[in-house]
């Protein structure tokens, strides 16, 4: 069992890297080819989607600030003081430019509310997943690699928080 399964600490999954720093959702925002994301305002304020996020997740790979935001409550009521942004990417880029803002401002969030935060990013996807799966705390990112986490974690009783729960959708 890891350290980060203690009482206080929370693993954060966030599906970053290829869907944000080189994805088609960019271009759907009508930014030109070659664009990479830049844009990290209209990110963090709506999140991003990807047509191949599960349903369960609304079609979103990762969530604005304000869905995080509204995780804290429930972090806090699950006795929380750290947190662990778990991330990577699934295809090898040249930069992660968007992806290391994304994360950098979400640390930021976190940080702003009183919580500790460690980042854990570039590990194998194996060694994440039972990294993930052994914590007491997840708060689940998009994609399905993230909803297999969650769905182990509920079986073993851990507490799984849902951005996606706590934000209007369209």
């Amino acid at each position: 069992v890891s350290e980060d399964a203690a009482r206080d600490t929370c693993v954060v999954h966030l599906r970053i890297g290829d869907v944000l720093d080189r994805s088609d959702w960019t271009l759907s925002k009508g930014r030109p080819a070659g664009y990479r994301g830049e844009d990290l305002t209209t990110i963090l304020h709506e999140g991003y989607q990807g047509h191949d996020a599960p349903k369960c997740t609304h079609g979103v790979y990762g969530h604005s600030l304000a869905a995080y935001q509204a995780c804290f409550p429930e972090l806090r009521a699950a006795g929380v003081r750290i947190v662990v942004l778990v991330a990577g990417s699934h295809i090898a880029l040249e930069s992660y430019r968007v992806s290391a803002m994304y994360s950098r401002a979400l640390a930021r969030l976190f940080e702003a509310a009183a919580f500790s935060v460690r980042l854990r990013r570039g590990q194998h996807p194996d060694d994440d997943f039972v990294y993930m799966t052994s914590s007491r705390c997840f708060v689940q990112g998009g994609g399905g690699f993230s909803q297999l986490v969650a769905r182990v974690l509920i079986a073993r009783h851990g507490v799984v928080i849902r951005p996606f729960d706590h934000i209007p959708h369209h």
